[in-house]
């Protein structure tokens, strides 16, 4: 696959690396887009369809990998239901940043 998605790389780079982390300071939200994003992408440059399918599976895959958060269970406070989209979305268990970034994960 390699730079035959050169396009795709090139504008997923400036919707995470521009819009997601230097205006918006969010990029788990914004890697989600581009999760979403890539396989329009491939269809939209016309690739073959076996790039497409690809680039599908892989957005399944990661977005799985979000869910299951490493196998962290949510801490006892947190609903799953409300645990759940917040680790799809925003690729964390709670709402806000700053608590997540600087708590101290089990081991």
């Amino acid at each position: 696959v390699g730079l035959f998605l050169w396009q795709e790389m090139v504008i997923l780079g400036v919707v995470i690396g521009i819009v997601g982390k230097m205006i918006y300071k969010e990029t788990g939200l914004w890697t989600f887009v581009a999760l979403i994003v890539l396989p329009v992408l491939t269809f939209v440059f016309d690739r073959p369809a076996e790039i497409v399918v690809m680039s599908v599976c892989i957005g399944l895959i990661l977005m799985a990998k979000r869910l299951t958060a490493n196998w962290e269970r949510p801490s006892d406070d947190a609903s799953l239901v409300a645990v759940l989209p917040r680790r799809l979305l925003w690729d964390r268990d709670v709402a806000e940043k700053t608590p997540w970034t600087e708590r101290n994960p089990s081991r």
